[in-house]
């Protein structure tokens, strides 16, 4: 009898120590799954060369990673705001799960995101690091619903210390990606300064770079030092207000057509900070200045604390004038 106890116990620990495993790595494949499903992070964002972003409308939107620089850029051409870069960067970064979706929850969400999402793709030159689909918002609006490529479980994703929703950190509408650096050229790279006034040819001025110093050409007459070197220095950091691309086209005819009260023209090394920006006087004291900037005649506004101190005559840089604006 005790003999037969003994056996007993011992099956009972090998079923029991069976059992045991078996919920174990059931619920251990289950974890595994679940963690790739919802494994939404690129963590080393250093890597990143290129994001895709499209919508299910059709809208589409890539930036780059210029090589050898911390800049990036829009469909190849235009510069991107380096905070939104930033903010992005941080997101891919930090993405993660927050919740499952609750069973009555899961069918609803697939349906839309089915109807209404943005597709992210990321790379590392040229190499698909990872793909998702970003939804809508739960109802307490943290967090929004990501779905994994290859997968079919959707889930509520967040960034650990943002309390909002993140799905307009992929924004395709183009203007809230645009740089609004105007000139923003270093001593090194700028090249020429040209400011023209259409109505009063007297006041026009060029400054060139001349290797280790710049010149203000066709004066002969001595130079107030602080005055040009200060006026130089205002290149490195004008920006425009805002871009207008949704002008109506009468709009848009009426800004070309107002006179033309400046053209300031910028030379740089480096073509993407290269910039020709005609601007009209603003239509009221204290009001932003309309420009239409390069070739492609785009309508801008600078601010008027922006462009009145760019806005010189040849005169103001001689010595004992006046230290005002034109």
């Amino acid at each position: 009898m005790k003999n037969k106890n003994i056996i007993i116990g011992f099956l009972a620990v090998i079923i029991l120590g069976g059992l045991a495993y078996l919920a174990w790595n059931k619920s251990n494949k289950t974890s595994t799954v679940e963690d790739w499903n919802a494994d939404f992070a690129v963590r080393d964002t250093a890597s990143i060369t290129k994001i895709f972003i499209s919508e299910k409308s059709g809208k589409t939107f890539t930036i780059k990673r210029q090589a050898n620089s911390s800049l990036w850029t829009i469909n190849d051409s235009i510069l991107a705001q380096p905070g939104n870069i930033s903010l992005l960067l941080k997101t891919i970064r930090s993405v993660k799960m927050r919740r499952p979706l609750a069973k009555a929850e899961r069918p609803v969400v697939i349906k839309e995101m089915a109807s209404r999402h943005k597709k992210v793709e990321i790379y590392s030159n040229e190499k698909l690091l990872k793909t998702y689909y970003v939804g809508g918002e739960p109802g307490d609006l943290v967090g929004s619903y990501f779905l994994l490529e290859g997968s079919e479980t959707p889930y509520v994703a967040y960034v650990p210390s943002f309390n909002g929703f993140i799905s307009i950190h992929y924004r395709v509408e183009f203007p809230d990606w645009r740089y609004s650096g105007l000139f923003t050229s270093t001593p090194r790279s700028l090249q020429k300064i040209s400011v023209q006034y259409p109505q009063s040819p007297k006041d026009n001025f060029t400054i060139l770079s001349k290797g280790n110093h710049f010149e203000l050409m066709g004066v002969s007459q001595p130079l107030d030092s602080a005055k040009f070197y200060n006026y130089l220095s205002l290149y490195r950091a004008a920006h425009v207000e805002a871009y207008w691309p949704d002008f109506t086209p009468h709009k848009r005819d009426s800004v070309y057509n107002l006179p033309k009260y400046a053209i300031i023209s910028v030379e740089d090394i480096d073509k993407a900070k290269s910039h020709t920006v005609e601007l009209s006087l603003p239509f009221q004291e204290g009001a932003a200045f309309l420009g239409l900037l390069d070739d492609k005649k785009e309508i801008v506004t600078l601010q008027y604390r922006v462009a009145t101190p760019l806005l010189v005559s040849k005169s103001y840089f001689l010595k004992n004038q006046p230290a005002i604006s034109k």
